[in-house]
C-alpha cells in the first residue's frame, strides 16, 4: 500500500502542476477525459461492490441498482446545479467516506484485537 501512497502523491502534485500550464478549456477537456474514463470504471466496480456487500441475503436485480445509482449521481448533479455550496460539501463528506471506510475498516478490526486482548 505504500508504493501506491507513494505514487499517487507524485501524480497528485504532477497533476496540479500540469494544471496550471492548461487553459481553462484544456482543464475542462481533461477533466472530462479523466470521469469518463477512471470515473465510470469507478463506477462500475461500486456497482459490483454492492453485490458483493448485500447484507440482508437477498438477490439484488442488476437493473434495480443501475436504477438506485443513477438516480444518486442524477439527484448529486441537479443539487450541484441548484444548491453548488451544499452540493460540494455533501460530495465531500461523502467522497471522504466512501475512500476512507477501508481504511478504518482495517484500523477498527486492529482496535478490537486490542479490545479483546485487554478483556480476557
Amino acid at each position: 500500500m505504500t508504493n501506491y501512497s507513494n505514487y499517487a502523491i507524485i501524480a497528485s502534485f504532477f497533476g496540479l502542476w500540469i494544471n496550471s500550464y492548461l487553459s481553462t478549456i484544456g482543464q475542462l477537456c481533461v477533466g472530462f477525459i479523466l470521469i469518463f474514463t477512471f470515473g465510470i470504471l469507478h463506477g462500475a466496480n461500486d456497482l459490483e461492490l454492492i453485490k458483493i456487500v448485500n447484507t440482508k441475503g437477498k438477490t439484488l436485480h442488476f437493473y434495480k441498482v443501475l436504477l438506485y445509482y443513477v438516480a444518486i449521481v442524477l439527484s448529486g448533479a441537479i443539487l450541484f446545479y441548484i444548491i453548488p455550496w451544499l452540493a460540494l460539501s455533501l460530495f465531500i463528506l461523502v467522497s471522504g467516506y466512501h475512500f476512507g471506510e477501508q481504511q478504518w475498516n482495517e484500523k477498527l478490526k486492529l482496535a478490537n484485537r486490542w479490545v479483546k486482548f485487554f478483556s480476557k
